[in-house]
Order: C-alpha cells, then structure tokens, then sequence
C-alpha cells in the first residue's frame, strides 16, 4: 500500500480516537436487572408514580393505527402531532393528527394537521421544530410499501390562519431521508438530528442555519456482523416452498452471521461536549452505541452493548438539573413491549438506575397489521417540574403521562452504585 495512504488513514484515525475518547463504559450498570423475556424478572423494578392522560382513541375501520406521539410546548400551551392510519401501520392515506392542552394531561378534540397525501402516498408525524421564531410540523412522505422507497422526502409545514385547519406546506425540507425527532442545535451553531435514508441506513442531518431546507448527510460506520447460535431453519413450516417439508423436523443450533440492522437512533450530547448515539437493532435483542466527536462530524462503528431491549424506537434527554433520562421497552420479548421503563444516568454513559412507568396488560380494540401490544414509540418533554412521556398503547391510542422530576431525582440517589 501507498505510504501516504497509510499515513493518511493512520491520521484520521487518530482524529477520530481524539474526538470520540477511550471505549465507553456499559450502558447498563444497574444491579440485579437480568436481560431477559421473562415477565416475572421485570416486575421487581421499582415504580415511579405517574399521572395519565388521554389524547386520541382510535376508531376501528376509521382511525384503528396510531403512532409517532411528538410533544412540544410553545411557552403557553401544549401540542402533540401523531401519525394516523384508518387500519394497517403504513398504509397510503396516513394523515398526521394534532391536539392541544394547557395541562399536559387534558387535550382537545383532535385535528388534522396536513391535509390528505397525493393517492398511494402516505404521511408521517417526525415532529416540531423550533426555529428561532417559527416552528415548523415536520412530515415524512413515501409511497406505500416497503420502509422506504426512493421517492423518500422531508417535508416542512407551517401554521396556517386558523388553528381548526390543516397546517400549509412549506416545502421539502430535505430528499432521501426520513428523520427521528425534531433538530437539535449542538454547540457550534448549526442544527443536528439523527436519519434514515431509503436504504434504511442509519446517520445525521447537519445544517438548517443559512435556511431551513440547506442540510447534508453525515454517514456512521456500519455496525460489525456477529455470530450467533440460532435455530435452522427458521422459517415455519406452514411458510417454506413445496418440496421442503422434510425440513419440518430438523430444527438444530448453528453458528450463524447475523448482519446488526439499526434502526431509530438516538442522541445526546455529553457532559465533556463529545455526543452518543444509540440504536435499537432489528436483528436481535441489545442496543447499539456508537460515540462522535462534539461537532457530530466523525463517529465510532456502532458497537452492541450489553442493554436489553424488545427492538422497538427509544427517546432519551437530559433533563435541566444534569440527569440523562431514556425511556424504552428493555425486556427483550418480540411479543410485547411491556413494561415501558425509565432508565437513569449521571453521565450519559451508564445506565445506573431503572423503573416501571407502566406495565399493565392490555390488548387490541381492531384488526391491523404489525399490532404489538404495550406502550411503545414514546417521547419526551421537561416542562415546569415534569417529564411528560408521549406513546402508543397497542399502536391504536395516544396517551400522555406526567412524572415528577423530584421522583426521577430521587430513583437516581437511591439506586445510585455504592
């Protein structure tokens, strides 16, 4: 190899060590937690008191789907933006819903916030941006099918005269992604938020300061394949091809190379400046981490940690007194996301104390397709001595519940190590 391509890439690499500091930590440093399905190994976590509000129930046959909650506060009332579907997640004719409070926890009658998408398109909430003085409803728009297809766009939404009216297009915020949450501005200036594009690769977005649709792509490393015993074959029975039957029987363990698929990536900035990211895995049943440097320009290959987690979307801040918060489903059970858990951390690093928001058992009103029970895709808002948790229940209602940040506070010193 050429001797200035290594020195290069031996530079480089160095720049990245520099940025992105020494390994991190375990992300799960809580005692007694045990990673797995069982039900009964949860229920012994502590539960932090909370307060329940109804937003939207969906109507069979109407409004049966509804997911992607995105709180925001606009210094006099509360807004939440939702996606909603008349039956199947990701069916064409999806709208985005919207409702107001002053409260938190008591909502309005909901309201359409963009009008129909074109025929065989459909619509996603991604949430509120702040921008300065304007706030923008972003919106995702793809055509029926697969997650996501080429035709993949970021559109931006603006108030219009009347709040009971759908909200007007501002335009295509940007072409080939779909974003997570709302941007976030790091600390040289410009706006950040972690993405998705057509091919379902996880990255960011950098930009919006010169204007609202001037933004560019960074890539993250891709995670590395791991080996893991799995049962072959796996597919059911009732699903292989004619002439395949006799595989019915033959169920061994073998060594096999799973490919990570990261999805829904989260972040934050940490306390020396530098920022984390961290994914959940369709593939398998742990979250992925991966570090960048304080200007999100350059970051590690994502790396499994040793968190559980149902592979489902989490939402983390750091709340205004320094606490790192996330909220998640970590049992890892594909048949349910419950309990929806609150996690703890001083540094953003380590996960050191863990409770129960809830957990009680529910089930489905209507038929719908990729239906799991529980209380899933939540988000977050501090607000006045509160951390309101935005989710779904079943995928089919919307629902807010408050929890004091005293409480969160006090799990913090009580589970805290030593």
């Amino acid at each position: 190899m050429n001797r200035q391509i290594v020195i290069g890439l031996a530079a480089a690499l160095a720049t990245l060590l520099s940025a992105c500091g020494a390994s991190p930590p375990p992300l799960l440093a809580t005692p007694g937690v045990k990673p797995v399905a069982d039900k009964s190994e949860w229920s012994g976590l502590p539960r932090l008191p909370v307060k329940r509000g109804v937003v939207f129930r969906g109507r069979p046959g109407v409004s049966a789907f509804n997911i992607h909650n995105y709180l925001d506060h606009d210094g006099r009332q509360f807004s939440i933006m939702w996606t909603s579907g008349a039956v199947h997640e990701g069916e064409a004719g999806s709208r985005v819903m919207r409702a107001v409070s002053d409260d938190g926890l008591t909502w309005s009658a909901p309201t359409f916030l963009t009008p129909p998408p074109p025929p065989g398109q459909r619509y996603f909430a991604r949430g509120y941006w702040r921008r300065g003085t304007e706030t923008l409803a972003l919106v995702s728009s793809d055509r029926e099918g697969d997650y996501f297809g080429p035709d993949l766009r970021m559109l931006a939404f603006a108030p219009g005269d009347r709040p009971d009216q759908p909200w007007t297009l501002r335009g295509v915020l940007a072409n080939g992604v779909i974003t997570n949450f709302p941007p976030r501005r790091l600390a040289d200036g410009q706006w950040f938020e972690s993405s998705r594009d057509s091919a379902m690769r996880p990255g960011f977005i950098k930009g919006g300061v010169s204007s609202w649709d001037s933004w560019r792509r960074i890539d993250v490393p891709p995670p590395t394949v791991r080996w893991e015993w799995r049962m072959w074959p796996a597919t059911p029975a009732g699903r292989r091809p004619p002439g395949e039957a006799w595989k019915s029987w033959l169920r061994v363990p073998l060594p096999t190379r799973v490919r990570p698929q990261l999805d829904e990536p989260i972040w934050w900035t940490l306390p020396d400046g530098r920022l984390t990211g961290l994914y959940r895995d369709n593939s398998g049943r742990r979250l992925y981490r991966a570090m960048g440097s304080a200007d999100g320009e350059h970051w590690t290959r994502p790396r499994r940690t040793n968190f559980p987690d149902a592979s489902s979307k989490m939402a983390g801040l750091r709340l205004s007194e320094g606490l790192y918060v996330m909220v998640s489903n970590p049992r890892p059970d594909a048949k349910e996301r419950s309990p929806l858990v609150l996690s703890v951390s001083a540094d953003g690093l380590s996960f050191t104390a863990m409770a129960i928001l809830l957990d009680e058992p529910t089930s489905r009103r209507a038929f719908g397709n990729r239906k799991t029970p529980g209380y899933q895709y939540p988000q977050l808002l501090e607000h006045d001595g509160r951390l309101l948790v935005a989710y779904s229940r079943n995928k089919e209602d919307i629902e807010v519940i408050a929890v004091a940040v005293s409480d969160i506070e006090a799990l913090a010193k009580r589970q805290r190590p030593g």
